[in-house]
């Protein structure tokens, strides 16, 4: 990054972290984009997303029906890589 842009980033981010009056949210991004903007504004992690991508149809899909999928339970899939096996 260079040093203009890092200087500009930085004030930005502290001009934007003082105009943020509710700072108890959670983020839904379908990448790491929400990760980036909550590390950014010095922020909680709320997410359940957090450095997860999700591709745009599935995205959508757990939006329409968003209170549904926060409610199941996470079922680990072992997958099998390289002969090791992955939780």
């Amino acid at each position: 990054m260079s040093i203009i842009n890092s200087f500009f980033r930085k004030y930005y981010n502290l001009y934007n972290r003082k105009r943020l009056h509710h700072t108890d949210i959670t983020l839904i991004s379908s990448n790491c984009n929400g990760g980036c903007i909550l590390s950014d504004l010095h922020l909680r992690f709320n997410s359940p997303f957090v450095n997860l991508w999700l591709p745009p149809k599935d995205f959508l899909k757990f939006c329409e029906n968003m209170e549904h999928y926060l409610n199941c339970d996470l079922k680990f899939i072992p997958e099998n890589v390289g002969g090791v096996i992955i939780l």
